[in-house]
């Protein structure tokens, strides 16, 4: 039987698997989701659950971005997350903070470029030879289908991370590492992450020691006074490579929803009065592979395949 959601297998970093799994489901324009309890955690104080979409194109490149950021939650938090598309960065207030408008055309902030098992080099692709759809990090986010809108269907990864509080008057007790990621908060700007750019003594404070820290505020890079700048930084890449002090859950996610709504509307279409216009036999063909590929998890194979269908799914009203 053919489903709307099909879940990956978990992975863990310092934490032990989960017993359970956790809630996933769609409704309408919206994911609802958990994350993951990290209670067990004996080095991490709040977390973060976090939601990527992941795009890929003909020569195995992935673009993940992220499209769902919490508020710092309480380790053992499993309440519902939701995530609707249709208010993409301004589901939560710690995404209202960042201002992102609809102007705004750099994502590199958010976005992070990697290669699948899938990738061949230009000396050796098959593709070498033939055009192919350059991903890039520093354009629009995974999600934005170009022209045709913001996906809903497609390949997510559901992430809870756990984060060290770095408030004055209470700093973290002992040497922290270097790439350890943790929460400041400011009075005017509330909590915000940051990031560990050298070993750090014990009892540091972070409001007197701008040099050693990097904020993540609107543009990514820079602290509020100034001090630090770190090119290419992005929370995408930041939370793909954590410090072993960051415990952390993950699971690859594929959803279908759109993509059943209309193919079911367009068999009902195409039986009543079939015209070359239909999507029908376009999306019929495409149905039992990207279902074949979810089942089997592999879900950059699906993920390709459901791509070729952006027009069609950009029809439907969320």
């Amino acid at each position: 039987m053919n489903k709307s959601i099909y879940c990956g297998n978990i992975s863990s970093h310092v934490l032990g698997l989960p017993a359970t799994r956790p809630f996933i489901g769609v409704t309408q324009s919206t994911i609802v989701f958990t994350g993951f309890d990290l209670s067990a955690s004996n080095t991490a104080e709040n977390k973060l659950d976090l939601l990527f979409y992941n795009r890929v194109n003909e020569i195995g490149e992935v673009l993940s971005s992220l499209v769902y950021i919490s508020n710092p939650l309480e380790l053992d938090d499993v309440s519902d997350k939701l995530y609707d598309v249709k208010k993409l960065y301004a589901n939560t207030d710690a995404e209202k903070t960042m201002g992102i408008t609809s102007s705004k055309t750099d994502f590199t902030y958010l976005n992070r470029k990697w290669a699948t098992s899938k990738f061949f080099t230009s000396s050796i692709s098959p593709l070498s030879d033939t055009e192919y759809v350059e991903l890039t990090t520093n354009g629009i986010p995974s999600v934005k289908m170009e022209r045709y809108g913001i996906a809903f269907d497609g390949w997510y990864t559901q992430m809870s991370v756990g984060f060290r509080s770095i408030s004055v008057g209470t700093p973290p007790v002992g040497v922290v590492r270097k790439g350890l990621v943790g929460y400041h908060t400011f009075a005017d700007l509330g909590p915000q992450v940051a990031i560990l750019t050298e070993n750090a003594p014990a009892n540091i404070d972070a409001d007197s020691n701008w040099s050693i820290y990097t904020y993540f505020l609107e543009d990514g890079t820079i602290n509020p006074d100034g001090t630090v700048l770190v090119p290419g930084t992005s929370l995408a890449s930041l939370f793909t490579t954590l410090s072993s002090d960051n415990p952390y859950i993950k699971q690859d996610l594929f959803i279908l929803p759109t993509y059943l709504e209309l193919y079911n509307q367009a068999a009902i279409q195409y039986a009543e009065y079939p015209t070359y216009a239909n999507p029908f036999p376009v999306l019929r063909d495409k149905h039992r592979i990207i279902h074949d590929y979810a089942s089997d998890k592999s879900f950059h194979e699906a993920q390709y395949i459901v791509q070729t269908t952006d027009y069609f799914r950009a029809v439907i009203q969320l």
